[in-house]
């Protein structure tokens, strides 16, 4: 979680900016 608010804004902001990026960002976020 902390891994994706130092990447970019936070999942919520995320899902609202980029809804079809949201399942991708989530899957890195699980690699990574």
């Amino acid at each position: 979680m902390q891994q994706c608010a130092s990447f970019g804004p936070p999942p919520v902001e995320f899902k609202v900016t980029h809804p079809s990026l949201t399942m991708r960002e989530r899957n890195y976020s699980w690699v990574t």
